[in-house]
């Protein structure tokens, strides 16, 4: 539920940020949730669920994530995920999963709204449409690491390394990010300049994330536009196959 905060979410190293989301979130242990508990067993033949509970500084205000893996008979793996995040942690930056892939993963295609970064609140500019780039040029280096590179209205993505392709497809429409940074290293750098790129991918997939806002100087992000506490259903499908000429 972590991202790298964005200077209108509160900017890091300043003081009077207490009440703007980055410091209640900071002071609810967002940044840093620790498992209390982790269960994984069989559902049905080809079929595995995996629970586990992470609170903050709060034991009692928990964050449950069910995650449902199912093998198909096409050999694609259906991924559904269940959160329920208690209804007294404050509004939070995003609902959703990350994931890494082996070094090499850097082409990528979508079809959603592009060609650059787009959130739920300033996306009508960026329309639905199929876009492909590299990983790399998806960064956008603002002068303080902040959240960044993430896609809207998402259909499919999918990344590849010349040989392999890997395809998201969504359940109906999801959120996402690809990236050689993980949201930790973008909120633990104060410059671009200190941010080391991994080789490997990091692949953010939301049902929701938080929208922009003006808060830093301004009135902060639409009610509407936010991710109240509360139970979120969300499914993709995974697809791994060779490219083809």
């Amino acid at each position: 539920i972590w991202r790298a905060a964005t200077d209108n979410d509160g900017i890091r190293k300043w003081s009077g940020q207490e009440n703007k989301p980055l410091g209640q979130w900071i002071a609810a242990g967002i940044d840093n949730l620790k498992i209390l508990s982790a269960k994984a067993s069989p559902k049905e033949k080809n079929s595995i669920v995996i629970k586990k509970s992470r609170a903050g500084t709060d034991p009692r205000l928990d964050i449950e994530h069910t995650q449902i893996l199912t093998m198909t008979e096409t050999q694609s793996i259906e991924v559904e995920n269940i959160v329920k995040a208690h209804k007294s942690l404050p509004s939070l930056p995003r609902i959703g999963v990350v994931m890494s892939t082996a070094p090499g993963f850097d082409s990528l295609r979508w079809f959603g709204r592009g060609p650059h970064e787009n959130h739920i609140d300033r996306n009508a500019g960026a329309p639905v449409g199929l876009y492909h780039g590299t990983v790399e040029e998806q960064f956008v280096p603002y002068i303080m690491p902040q959240e960044n590179a993430n896609k809207t209205n998402v259909r499919w993505f999918e990344l590849s390394n010349g040989k392999t392709k890997i395809t998201f497809i969504a359940d109906p429409l999801l959120e996402f990010s690809a990236r050689h940074f993980t949201s930790e290293d973008l909120f633990g750098a104060l410059h671009t300049s200190e941010l080391k790129p991994r080789k490997e991918t990091i692949v953010s997939i939301d049902c929701i994330q938080r929208g922009v806002g003006t808060g830093s100087c301004g009135p902060q992000t639409l009610e509407k536009y936010c991710v109240a506490p509360g139970e979120y259903d969300f499914r993709y499908e995974l697809r791994a196959s060779p490219l083809r000429g």
